[in-house]
């Protein structure tokens, strides 16, 4: 069974972009699941705990910067003033 050329190439770039698209998959997959893994170790046996860190990893939010009382009441302020 031979292939004709005219098809090698689309053939090519479809079986490719599989491939680049399943590696992408598999990267952003690790990453989460790296992070869930450090929640379940860092709340050990507190429930509350472990789903509010699986919703912040869920949403992006694990790592983020932690604000004070101070930082959070100046914001009020100025969408206040806006």
């Amino acid at each position: 069974m031979r292939i004709k050329k005219e098809l090698l190439i689309p053939l090519s770039i479809i079986i490719s972009s599989l491939i680049i698209g399943a590696a992408l998959y598999m990267g952003t997959t690790l990453e989460f699941r790296s992070k869930l893994k450090a929640c379940e170790l860092r709340h050990e046996g507190e429930l509350k705990r472990i789903e509010r860190c699986k919703m912040a990893v869920s949403f992006g939010h694990m790592y983020g910067k932690k604000r004070n009382k101070k930082d959070k009441n100046k914001d009020k302020k100025k969408s206040n003033n806006s």
